[in-house]
């Protein structure tokens, strides 16, 4: 692994990064959308349009492996800290973006955010019980939350 140190605002980080090259995600007259390396730096999952509707991928990083995770749209993917999970951006039964989670073979797909606000860019705190996320209404309130990882507010 090389090693990434620097700052950001003031704020010191680290990262470990994979010590082969990475190969892009596959090009097919699309765009390939936010990605996140998994916590063991061996493969990344990011979002394309390939099939005509932006969907989550995960490809090993040596360019091998590539699998498609959601049928029913997806964005702005993060691994949970053990690797097991994704959580991400989706739509909706009400037309709003919320907050999803997905195994990362594509199974076991659970919404963990409510339909009536639209709720945006997951992450999952450090220790993996926690999902931090932002919501807003009409683009006017906007607030950051937490809640465990099966939606209860935390």
């Amino acid at each position: 692994m090389n090693n990434l140190k620097g700052t950001s605002q003031g704020v010191p980080f680290f990262w470990d990064l994979p010590s082969s090259p990475v190969k892009e995600p596959p090009a097919n007259n699309g765009f390939a959308w936010f990605y996140d390396y998994s916590p063991d730096g061996k493969q990344f999952v990011f979002g394309h349009d390939m099939s005509s509707t932006l969907e989550l991928y995960v490809i090993n990083a040596d360019g091998s492996g590539l699998h498609q995770v959601t049928h029913d749209g997806g964005a702005v993917p993060h691994w949970s800290p053990d690797g097991s999970h994704i959580v991400y951006d989706t739509i909706g039964e009400l037309g709003l973006g919320v907050i999803a989670t997905i195994r990362a073979d594509g199974t076991e797909k659970n919404v963990v955010s409510s339909p009536v606000w639209e709720s945006l860019q997951a992450e999952y705190a450090p220790d993996g019980k926690h999902i931090v996320f932002s919501t807003q209404t009409g683009g006017l309130v906007s607030a950051l939350w937490t809640m465990d990882t099966d939606g209860i507010r935390g």
